[in-house]
């Protein structure tokens, strides 16, 4: 880099993230002409809902605008903050600029509306849990690890008795029943003490939360997109809970349309608003909470700050 650019840099230091976020929610909110909520950073809690309906309840748009980031939280409080905002206006839209993950993916999914930039992410909502392991550290987990665990244990138990009662069944040495009993007895003493590590009721409480996930995403989805068919709300829950191999696993524009979940990318006059979002939340490492509602303005006011 030049000394020219160097003193260029000195001269113009980027603006703080949350200044940042705050003149691209203002411009959002004067082009679409109508309020907006900016979520940004949040853990989604119970605490959340009050402070959102305290900002609310002296608007009288019909409408709403919704910048969300948050990894999650409680789905609890993602069913109480989508449900918050679908009694209040007759339109809401969620603007997904960089990740609204987990929890956050259910109120996402009461949207009217759902705008996902091109870095924009949801996430499966396989209910995740706090365990103490064995060395004393708490670590989350999801909740069908368990299910499935015992699932391929009994894949692991049925392939081991096919195999053992193919080398038995030889003409002329067993019969078939005595076969059959030595390759189950052989099965059971190799896997017993596996099988007796299953935490039955630690598996109950698991299949509990996925039992959970699949309630609530069930009730958004038929409450708040009626006309979404039941069958795409069906494939939608299941998908969203046991469909993907990792909690984190990056549900984006392309993977979001193959699931049938109904959302567009910005136009022309929206992407550079949601990119200066973006390289705000990536400058900071996403280490920003900003919590606001902005009101429309009749014109701008102010140049979005360019991305560096």
């Amino acid at each position: 880099m030049t000394e020219n650019n160097d003193a260029r840099e000195e001269e113009s230091p980027e603006a703080p993230a949350d200044d940042r976020i705050a003149a691209a929610v203002q411009a959002l909110a004067t082009l679409r002409a109508r309020p907006c909520l900016a979520l940004v950073g949040v853990d989604l809690d119970r605490s959340l809902i009050r402070p959102v309906r305290r900002s609310l309840s002296d608007v009288t748009a019909e409408a709403l605008d919704v910048v969300l980031t948050s990894h999650g939280g409680q789905l609890d409080a993602a069913y109480l903050l989508a449900r918050e905002l679908k009694r209040r206006f007759a339109q809401v839209a969620i603007w997904v600029p960089l990740c609204a993950k987990s929890a956050a993916t259910l109120v996402c999914l009461a949207a009217d509306e759902l705008v996902v930039g091109d870095l924009g992410e949801l996430g499966p909502l396989d209910p995740q849990r706090n365990e103490q392991r064995v060395e004393d550290a708490a670590t989350l987990t999801s909740a069908l690890t368990s299910s499935r665990t015992l699932s391929e244990l009994n894949e692991c138990a049925l392939q081991l008795f096919g195999e053992a009662l193919d080398r038995l069944s030889v003409p002329g040495r067993l019969r078939a029943y005595d076969a059959a009993d030595r390759a189950a007895r052989l099965v059971g003493r190799t896997l017993a003490p596996l099988y007796a590590r299953v935490d039955l009721v630690r598996l109950a409480e698991q299949s509990h939360g996925v039992q959970l996930s699949g309630e609530y995403i069930g009730r958004v989805l038929r409450r708040f997109r009626p006309t979404l068919a039941p069958e795409v709300v069906q494939r939608l829950a299941d998908r969203l809970v046991t469909g993907y191999p990792s909690h984190g696993f990056v549900l984006d524009r392309e993977e979001l349309a193959e699931v049938g979940l109904p959302h567009r990318a910005p136009d022309a006059a929206e992407a550079p608003i949601v990119d200066e979002i973006t390289d705000a939340l990536l400058a900071c490492g996403e280490d920003v909470r900003f919590c606001d509602l902005v009101q429309p303005q009749p014109r701008a006011t102010q140049a979005l700050v360019s991305a560096a």
